[in-house]
């Protein structure tokens, strides 16, 4: 049995140690730092043409950002784009927190879009990527380094024919813009 005194001090001095050191201290994951950073960007309710026209006004550049996020279905899309690329980051280059990616972000972002560009990826999801990790830092020009492949209409598969993953959009039968464009002119023009 020891000191009551002894231990005291011994509990006061770890205590102390923890708190300069943060020793124990919690920090939130990448992840949730990720999460809360989109979270502050989003501007739901604030007219996002007026704040464009504000920044027009200002004398900027036509295509504008006013670098929020105005709905829920873009937070969602950069929310999974951007939790996939950090937690690439964490796995393969052992960041653990946003303040050390942040001075890494050009390098790790045009990194991984190159991986995601050996893959096959499709050049709209590289598209909707890297806005995503533009939005995350904070930066337009983000990974132009890249050159993302071009999209053109003949590669885009979604709906071109039957399939099955498709069959929720047409039940029945599928249709196919051999029916759309004559049928539609003559809805539209009678």
């Amino acid at each position: 049995m020891g000191c009551p005194l002894r231990q005291h001090q011994t509990k006061e001095l770890l205590e102390r140690l923890r708190k300069e050191t943060k020793v124990g201290a919690h920090r939130k994951s990448i992840v949730k730092e990720t999460i809360d950073r989109l979270e502050s960007k989003m501007a739901i309710g604030q007219s996002r043409y007026a704040a464009k026209q504000a920044i027009r006004e200002q004398g900027k550049a036509w295509s504008v950002s006013d670098e929020k996020i105005h709905s829920f279905k873009t937070r969602s899309t950069y929310q999974e784009h951007s939790i996939r690329f950090v937690k690439w980051a964490r796995e393969t280059h052992h960041v653990t927190q946003l303040a050390q990616l942040d001075p890494r972000a050009g390098e790790l972002v045009s990194e991984y879009l190159r991986i995601q560009i050996a893959e096959g990826k499709s050049p709209s999801t590289l598209m909707a990527r890297r806005s995503a990790f533009r939005m995350l830092f904070s930066d337009r020009t983000l990974a132009d380094d890249v050159k993302l492949p071009v999209r053109s209409r003949e590669k885009i598969t979604r709906s071109r024919g039957p399939v099955a993953h498709d069959k929720h959009l047409h039940p029945g039968e599928q249709l196919t813009s051999n029916f759309l464009i004559p049928h539609a002119s003559s809805l539209l023009f009678g």
